[in-house]
């Protein structure tokens, strides 16, 4: 099996990144920053729930990668550690995720198993570690994903009891990161949380946090966590309230870094996901988790909007999952034919990424590695819960990684998570026993 970076030819960075407009709600992948199209008008908060909106798909969604009927050629049984781990979508604010592999063959002295490069990569003034194979020879057992997830967040739902009145209130952890750890956990991996925690709020997420099949490596802050209201009293989702934490001191920021780095270095990969918001981070950080993460073999898989994923990029990343609105503002122009779609990504694996996939609203997703492109076509649903469907094929994805899946069967698994997201109201969720059966029915579609 090829690894996830086959030769290219060669490699040319893409200049300058593309600022965030910041206005919205969030949606998908950069999940916690809440990047939405300028497009998009009505009222919403900016929070990592509404942030996979726009991942999901808009009529007919096929859920979690959009697409439409038959079925893949063979069963897929998700083997991720040694256990299968107890369902955590309490309310349905969890995530799944899965990724992808590697050939499993040793590495060969100065040569990138990945990319088949020798020596330093043209155009980059930092020499690139060389890339470990996806399917790691000693892999850890179960298998472990570091989630850098800045800040994890209160969420408050009110839904109606009954018919005849009344309310029901639902608490949950929220937030991408929590929802990528959620699903990778309900896929039977044991993922590590690094993000901050603090004040009131703080004060109630953390057992709520502690309640998930998560280990927890938090950084207290001297600002207030995160925190929204969502009203589902009328069947819609609707928002009420939000607060986003302050940005955190330069010596919380360090330690998030390095608790983070070093959870990767025990990890069979690291999946790093957005902040909220999206500004409360320096840039350069990105980057230098991903390259710090690989120069010491782990592989990376990222979820992040510009600029933020520019500077990601300039690391590596093994994988970049992104959506189709995300990925025009990368490249500044239109991706809304095939062709354009593709040329996008093959944009992204000139400035570094090993590979990409991306999600098309009413369209089939994309992945694109090296120079094979597919087409993932899921189950299509007509009616169900277009938010989290992102975060979840992102926590599937990362799964699939860390437990050294093939490259057919990660992107089948990534699919089948975003459309067992859709068929639910939480966001981000989905059961083991849901994904493993659509899986089977995810059509991969080479271009």
């Amino acid at each position: 099996m090829p690894g996830l970076r086959p030769q290219r030819q060669k490699l040319s960075p893409l200049p300058g990144g593309n600022l965030q407009d910041g206005s919205g709600a969030g949606a998908g992948n950069d999940a916690t920053c809440g990047d939405l199209p300028p497009d998009r008008k009505r009222l919403a908060v900016r929070v990592e729930e509404a942030d996979v909106e726009r991942e999901a798909h808009a009529e007919g969604v096929d859920a979690g990668a959009a697409g439409d009927e038959q079925a893949g050629p063979s069963p897929l049984p998700i083997e991720v550690g040694k256990a299968e781990k107890p369902g955590t979508n309490a309310d349905g604010d969890g995530n799944l995720s899965a990724e992808d592999g590697g050939d499993g063959q040793p590495q060969q002295a100065g040569r990138d198993p990945l990319s088949g490069h020798t020596g330093s990569k043209p155009g980059r003034s930092r020499s690139r570690p060389p890339r470990r194979s996806l399917y790691p020879l000693l892999m850890p057992s179960p298998a472990k994903v570091a989630v850098f997830g800045p800040h994890p967040m209160l969420s408050i739902t009110v839904e109606a009891l009954t018919s005849d009145g009344g309310d029901d209130i639902h608490l949950h952890a929220a937030g991408q990161g929590v929802w990528v750890a959620r699903m990778a956990a309900e896929l039977g991996a044991e993922p590590i949380l690094c993000g901050f925690i603090g004040g009131e709020t703080g004060t109630v997420l953390r057992p709520l946090l502690e309640r998930m099949p998560v280990e927890l490596r938090l950084v207290a802050t001297a600002e207030a966590s995160g925190c929204y209201l969502h009203d589902r009293r009328s069947g819609e989702r609707e928002p009420v309230a939000q607060s986003a934490a302050m940005p955190p001191s330069r010596h919380e920021i360090d330690e998030l870094f390095s608790s983070a780095v070093a959870a990767a270095l025990d990890c069979g990969v690291l999946a790093v996901c957005g902040p909220y918001p999206g500004e409360a981070l320096p840039l350069e950080i990105y980057g230098s988790l991903v390259a710090d993460a690989r120069e010491n073999g782990t592989p990376v898989v990222v979820d992040l909007s510009p600029p933020r994923l520019n500077s990601a990029l300039e690391g590596g990343p093994d994988l970049v999952k992104i959506n189709d609105w995300e990925l025009a503002r990368y490249v500044e122009g239109p991706v809304d034919t095939a062709e354009r779609t593709r040329a996008a990504l093959q944009r992204m694996l000139d400035a570094g990424a090993g590979a990409a996939i991306v999600t098309r609203a009413g369209e089939p997703a994309m992945a694109l590695r090296g120079d094979e492109a597919w087409e993932l076509v899921p189950p299509r649903f007509e009616r169900g819960s277009r938010e989290g469907c992102g975060d979840s094929m992102m926590g599937a994805l990362a799964a699939c990684i860390a437990a050294g899946t093939e490259w057919d069967e990660t992107l089948r698994t990534g699919a089948a998570a975003g459309a067992a997201n859709f068929l639910r109201h939480g966001l981000g969720s989905g059961s083991r026993a849901v994904v493993e059966d659509l899986a089977r029915r995810v059509e991969l579609r080479r271009l």
